[in-house]
């Protein structure tokens, strides 16, 4: 018996396959997009002369990840789910709820000197708060984002934020692309990221690489379900509270993403290649939850000790003393000016996750908007500086 999931994408497909419009690159791309192999596939063996001309790279690249996806349909590791929430997608990270030992994920102001370096959101935090990584920009000229990462010296001091790989570095192909969303378990050696490329199914993919005492070893795609044609990120896997995290856009409106929590297994355990309906499955769109869900997500909440509120945000003052809320400035106007602050950091935040997706299209292709992201670097720099007078000022007017 059909899931109605299933009947509803079947609905979908012949009317996007139908016709003669079926004869589309852009179609076999939709079929694709929705793990319908068989389908993109035969979109593709039945194009045009003209409809080839001009993609043929396009094409190839398709049929390459078309490869690449059955060899990953046909083993999809079976989960089991505990929750799922939508959120919107600038600060998905803030829905993460991890035991303390597994450390946090933080937003950009915890990166000493990071006025200096476009950072992409989250910093991951270790338990100690004595490491950190995150991805980011190393410099005004670099095309594409680098791992990075800074660690917290003997007297106190972080130590000068250090290159770990970008794509091209840690994959050994020389492409260029996107990194996302890194995550570094406690043993210190293995880490969870996301990249795009020809490694990935189209978007970002969930990888996994360990580091040795020369760097990284070449990552490994973690597969299906975790990953789909879709972007997917920001795998934490919570060994404390014996919980697992992963955020996705499929299945997800423009602007939002599911982060899906599971039961992570020390072995991994695969469906069989002829179970039905596995592309439902490996694309997340039919999800049983175990009856017992409910106690085991009470579990994570015991687990986590009670912390105190979260600060509104931190803001060195001139005597030495850390601002966390409004109430915390003597002066009125310096208060008035805070505000202003926050709304522009607010502003730069949504800029530079603006920016970071236009980048991220440059890298798979639309070159065209090389002029739209030197327009949004130069904004960029613009904010950043009138943030700095706007510091330099609200510390000037709480020292009166």
């Amino acid at each position: 018996m059909k899931s109605t999931a299933r009947i509803i994408a079947a609905a979908a497909a012949a009317a996007i396959y139908g016709g003669a419009a079926a004869q589309s690159l852009d179609n076999a791309l939709a079929a694709y997009s929705q793990l319908d192999l068989d389908g993109a596939t035969e979109i593709l063996d039945r194009l045009k002369p003209a409809a080839r001309k001009g993609n043929e790279d396009a094409i190839e690249q398709l049929r390459e990840r078309i490869t690449l996806a059955s060899d990953m349909l046909a083993r999809v590791q079976q989960l089991e789910i505990l929750d799922s929430m939508t959120v919107a997608a600038d600060d998905f990270f803030r829905a993460y709820k991890l035991h303390p030992s597994t450390g946090r994920l933080a937003t950009a102001d915890v990166v000493a000197g990071g006025d200096s370096f476009e950072i992409v959101e989250p910093v991951y935090v270790s338990e100690n708060g004595d490491d950190m990584i995150w991805v980011g920009y190393d410099s005004s000229e670099a095309e594409y984002p680098a791992m990075m990462e800074s660690v917290r010296l003997a007297d106190g001091s972080w130590e000068a934020p250090a290159r770990l790989f970008t794509r091209a570095d840690i994959f050994g192909d020389g492409i260029g692309g996107a990194l996302s969303a890194p995550m570094l378990m406690a043993d210190g050696v293995t880490v969870y990221f996301a990249a795009d490329g020809p490694a990935s199914l189209g978007g970002l993919d969930i990888f996994m690489a360990r580091r040795n005492a020369d760097g990284f070893l070449q990552p490994t795609n973690v597969g299906m379900p975790y990953n789909s044609p879709a972007d997917d990120y920001m795998m934490v896997i919570d060994e404390a509270a014996g919980l697992g995290w992963w955020a996705t856009n499929r299945n997800a409106a423009e602007g939002e993403v599911t982060i899906y929590i599971f039961a992570p297994s020390e072995m991994r355990v695969n469906y069989p290649a002829d179970t039905e309906g596995l592309a439902d499955i490996a694309m997340m769109r039919t999800v049983e939850f175990p009856a017992d869900r409910g106690e085991r997500l009470a579990v994570l909440r015991n687990l986590m000790p009670a912390r105190a509120e979260t600060d509104e945000f931190r803001f060195a003052l001139p005597d030495g003393s850390v601002a966390t809320c409004l109430t915390d400035f003597n002066n009125a106007e310096a208060r008035d000016m805070m505000e202003d602050y926050l709304a522009a950091e607010k502003d730069l935040k949504s800029a530079m996750t603006i920016l970071a997706h236009k980048r991220l299209l440059y890298g798979r292709g639309q070159h065209d908007l090389a002029d739209d992201i030197l327009a949004a670097e130069a904004d960029i720099d613009r904010r950043r500086s009138e943030l700095k007078s706007l510091r330099s000022a609200i510390a000037r007017a709480e020292s009166r």
